[in-house]
């Protein structure tokens, strides 16, 4: 164990707390300010776990029954803990917290070791594999560990477990656990990730997928979804922010490592895979044409028409004489 993983755990299993009343104080600017006070004020830029990726505030990480959310979350817990790579950005070095209620000690044990963790490597990465509900004494409870400022991750696997059900439908009550959350994260400059799950009906959307009311996604900072269609490899991974672009990344799950691979932009990967079956069209003696690329792909042809536009546009494409009404393609 390191030196670091003693502190925290003794720091964790000492009597001494913090004041509340302290913890709930505001920001510099109070509660209430004018509009030159707050134009004038030296505000803090956006902080980042994950670089343009996963802020420093409360975050969903979302999507169907195993789709590899969880895999997901060890993996950026592991990232972190270790000073590590998460889809191809590096991550800064930090404690983590994972409560982990899904997973018992022989299946992180194993998930772990399928990652290649080594034994005795001392990270500082803390499970608790059982927690009072968020909803009777748990959210007291984190309150305490996190303005011990050991934290830069907190995992909670998964949001329906932490608050004893799965679906939680009340506007208010949804409010009531996720908006102190949001609070705590933000004070205390850590990541509080809450592993969730996407509706049955999916619209490819993170915000409208996510499992429960509306206004439940409303409270969140940062709102991923990940999303693999039935039996494909590939998935996307989605993710939508209040103080940050939309990233749609495409991504790959490498059994190999058993981690999730970023394949880039999903789609800069699209316009690859467009590329790949004009290649493999004309090796054959097909003609590359929007219908017949959108069948070779098993894709929308609306789809492939924009990353042909796209992929005009970059120069990696050309257009070869008509044959009729069709238009087909080949690659520059």
């Amino acid at each position: 164990m390191s030196l670091l993983t003693d502190e925290i755990s003794a720091e964790l299993n000492s009597e001494k707390m913090p004041d509340l009343d302290a913890v709930l104080t505001s920001g510099k600017l109070g509660d209430t300010f004018t509009v030159d006070e707050l134009l004038n004020a030296d505000l803090p830029e956006q902080k980042w776990l994950v670089n343009e990726l996963i802020p420093v505030g409360l975050v969903s990480l979302a999507g169907r029954p195993k789709v590899g959310k969880s895999w997901m979350a060890l993996q950026l817990a592991v990232a972190v803990a270790t000073g590590g790579r998460f889809l191809d950005k590096q991550v800064e070095q930090g404690a983590v917290l994972y409560i982990a209620l899904e997973d018992g000690k022989k299946r992180l044990k194993n998930r772990l070791e399928a990652i290649k963790v080594e034994k005795n490597s001392g990270m500082p990465l803390i499970f608790k594999s059982t927690y009072r509900l968020l909803n009777a004494g748990g959210l007291d409870d984190l309150y305490l560990e996190a303005e011990r400022g050991w934290y830069k991750l907190i995992v909670i696997d998964t949001f329906g477990r932490a608050v004893g059900q799965i679906e939680v439908r009340d506007y208010s009550e949804n409010v009531s656990i996720l908006a102190p959350l949001q609070n705590l994260a933000q004070r205390t400059d850590t990541t509080i990730l809450l592993v969730d799950h996407h509706s049955k009906i999916s619209r490819s959307d993170p915000i409208y997928d996510l499992i429960g009311s509306i206004g439940k996604a409303g409270t969140y900072d940062t709102i991923a979804g990940l999303y693999r269609e039935q039996g494909k490899q590939g998935a996307k991974f989605a993710v939508i922010g209040r103080d940050q672009d939309d990233v749609e990344l495409s991504v790959e799950f490498d059994h190999a490592t058993y981690c999730w691979q970023s394949l880039g932009d999903i789609g800069t990967a699209f316009d690859r895979e467009v590329l790949d079956a004009i290649i493999e069209l004309t090796k054959i003696g097909e003609m590359a044409t929007p219908k017949s690329i959108a069948e070779h792909l098993g894709a929308y042809k609306g789809q492939v028409g924009r990353s042909l536009a796209n992929l005009l546009n970059n120069n990696k494409v050309k257009k070869l004489p008509k044959q009729g009404v069709l238009q087909p393609y080949d690659v520059v």
